[in-house]
């Protein structure tokens, strides 16, 4: 069916359109008569007008008549100003011929007549001359926009229906491809280890994805990076074997991101990877797999995202995605772990008890683990670093299991509430809950309307996280809501009920010692820049330490007082010994470069060197504006150039990192 047939099996309303237009055209000409013959009338009075020497009563008064050629004048111009507004190109003509034809008629009037009434006459024509030019070209600009707006969509509508055209072409190329395109799904829901056979079938998804998307030729950039996303930068992919940066940009970029997904989504065989994890494949395989700087951006990323917001979410977080937990035995159900931060987290729920509410109660099992959720398999457990610190029943009974120490306060309330069915003996009974976690200490505060209930928890480190997670006995608990504050409470909201656990009773140097119990969390004093200067002291990861980055960092910055928490401080390197770097501010260009030699052997081997500990040595070199930073530890050589853009000359060092305990600090200058 073409478009006139369309038309015809419609409505009627194209029918009208003729009509419409044809009367609209004659009141547009009926309108632009009006004017015209107005501001003609118009012109004859102001003429007449100027002319008269005679008076008239006006309001009492008698006033000449000479006084209404002002009048006149203002009306003729408003009548000009209606033509070209309203009648575009048309109008202005008419109008700018109206007002030059009667400068001969004033002219002679003037000097003929001896009038000096022609003189303002003259000024107004010339003026309004110059208005009309100005609203003119500002009607011309408006419609140039407006037409260029036009084709602006014109074009946008036409690459939508190109780009819709070819993405069905794309679509019915996958149908073609068929099995997710072009692998066979035995071959895609293989546990197993791939045959090289079937390993070559599924390299082939890279080259069908090209051929698949190469018909959207609005964005190239999808073809190029579906057939050149599994090159490595090392030159060992395919289907190419491209290396470094003859691999598209695009391709590298999606490279790191596809790696980055398929670790964080479930899968049929497993559920998503811990961040941690991914971050550490991430660091492993920058420079081999990953270009090295896209990989240092995700792992950027992944830093900031504290509470793994990226990674595939597919519950709901209070519940398991569920609307509502059963249990019916202790612990038959648990829902996943909610993270405790230095900001309170506020929680409320409702709990249906089966027979008795001082029994049949909901309970914390409080816990780490790098899912974020509570494991009783052994081996499950032991991959995710699982850590139970203890179980908290809603009543203040306790288990202490990793824990050092649990102490538990009860404050009656004069008044309470419990709702009871009035079909059985059922109870329901509210809960306002706020917890939070500082360094090696966690708070708890349950309160139920009859009481309040506080739980103090001595960690065994503050290097942890901890979760709480719900579950109960005989009861129902539902309605739950979670809130988190965006303030940090000070570090001694919570009492202690244990001695802080130091890692840094040793001898110090001519710097205190520092322990730094999670990322950034500590520093050591600042110390001022010089050339030849060095750092000389002994680092050792802690306990808990189980990641590559788990180690020392040295922090180039500036401020007033020479502290990372003076006034005007600012950031200008994160240079870890690792071998990354991050530029936090602007204001200066780090360019890093690592090597690794014959002594470094594999990661697992950087990771037992730092658990074991060793004497670091940290070199300075200041060349005007630029510091440049060495030092070697188990075969990796970290050479990092920083160059200060700001004109600061005040540079400082400190001392920080992840998870790591510095004694022994020296500096020799």
């Amino acid at each position: 069916m073409d478009r006139r047939e369309i038309n015809a099996a419609g409505n009627n309303k194209d029918i009208e359109v003729v009509p419409i237009r044809k009367k609209n055209k004659i009141l547009s000409g009926m309108f632009f008569m009006l004017l015209l013959t107005a501001y003609i009338l118009a012109w004859v009075e102001t003429t007449a007008a100027a002319r008269s020497a005679g008076e008239i009563r006006f309001l009492g008064v008698m006033v000449p008549i000479a006084i209404f050629a002002g009048v006149f004048t203002a009306l003729g111009n408003v009548l000009i100003v209606f033509l070209v507004i309203y009648f575009k190109k048309r109008g202005f003509i008419v109008a700018l011929s109206l007002l030059v034809i009667q400068f001969p008629v004033l002219t002679v009037s003037f000097i003929l007549g001896n009038s000096p009434s022609s003189i303002p006459g003259l000024f107004t024509n010339l003026f309004t001359i110059v208005m009309i030019i100005l609203i003119y070209r500002k009607n011309k600009s408006i419609e140039r926009y407006q037409q260029d707006e036009i084709r602006y969509f014109k074009e946008q509508r036409n690459l939508a229906q190109r780009l819709f055209e070819q993405t069905a072409t794309a679509l019915v190329n996958a149908i073609d491809a068929k099995d997710k395109i072009g692998i066979k799904n035995d071959i895609l829901n293989k546990k197993g280890k791939l045959t090289g056979d079937e390993y070559e079938n599924i390299k082939q998804h890279a080259v069908i994805g090209n051929q698949i998307l190469s018909s959207i030729s609005e964005y190239p950039y999808l073809s190029i990076g579906a057939h050149y996303h599994h090159e490595r930068y090392d030159g060992k992919g395919y289907p190419d074997k491209l290396k470094g940066e003859d691999i598209p940009e695009i391709a590298r970029i999606i490279s790191v991101a596809d790696a980055y997904d398929a670790m964080t989504s479930r899968r049929s065989y497993r559920d998503a990877i811990p961040q941690q994890i991914v971050r550490e494949e991430i660091v492993k395989n920058s420079g081999t797999q990953f270009d090295p700087k896209i990989a240092a951006i995700m792992k950027h990323f992944i830093d900031l995202d504290v509470e793994y917001e990226m990674k595939e979410r597919t519950v709901v977080k209070e519940l398991a995605g569920k609307h509502q937990i059963r249990c019916e035995e202790y612990g038959s159900e648990i829902s996943d772990g909610i993270l405790v931060m230095p900001a309170i987290t506020k929680i409320r729920l409702e709990c249906l008890s089966d027979r008795d509410p001082d029994s049949d109660m909901p309970s914390f099992l409080i816990f780490d683990s790098l899912d974020g959720r509570f494991h009783d398999d052994e081996k499950t457990a032991v991959d995710l670093c699982f850590f139970e610190y203890g179980e908290v029943r809603f009543d203040g009974r306790y288990t202490c299991k990793g824990a050092r120490k649990i102490k538990t306060d009860i404050t009656s309330h004069e008044t309470g509430i419990v709702t009871r069915s009035s079909t059985n003996s059922d109870c329901i009974r509210k809960y306002e809950i706020e917890a939070v976690r500082i360094t090696d200490h966690m708070l708890i505060k349950i309160d139920d309307g009859m009481k309040l209930l506080t739980i103090t928890i001595a960690l065994p480190d503050a290097s942890r996280y901890t979760y709480l997670a719900l579950t109960g006995q005989r009861c129902t608990i539902s309605k739950v809501s979670i809130r988190k504050s965006e303030e940090f409470m000070p570090r001694d909201y919570i009492p202690r009920i244990a001695e802080w656990i130091s890692y840094i009773d040793a001898p110090e140097g001519n710097v205190p010692n520092v322990q730094i119990d999670s990322h950034r969390s500590a520093y050591s004093d600042g110390i001022k820049i010089s050339d030849g200067m060095k750092i000389v002291f002994h680092t050792k990861s802690l306990p808990t330490a189980r990641l590559i980055w788990h180690c020392p960092f040295v922090n180039i910055f500036h401020s007033d007082n020479g502290k990372v928490t003076g006034d005007d401080y600012k950031d200008y390197a994160l240079i870890r010994v690792d071998g990354e770097n991050w530029s936090v501010d602007g204001d200066a260009d780090n360019e890093i470069v690592v090597n690794r030699n014959d002594k470094f052997d594999n990661w697992d081997g950087w990771k037992k060197f730092n658990k074991d500990g060793y004497e670091c040595v940290i070199s300075f070199a200041v060349k005007g504006d630029q510091i440049t930073v060495k030092t070697e530890n188990y075969g990796i050589e970290v050479i990092n150039t920083t160059t200060i853009r700001d004109g600061m000359t005040d540079i400082y060092a400190a001392l920080t990192g992840d998870q790591v305990a510095l004694t022994g600090i020296r500096v020799i200058r």
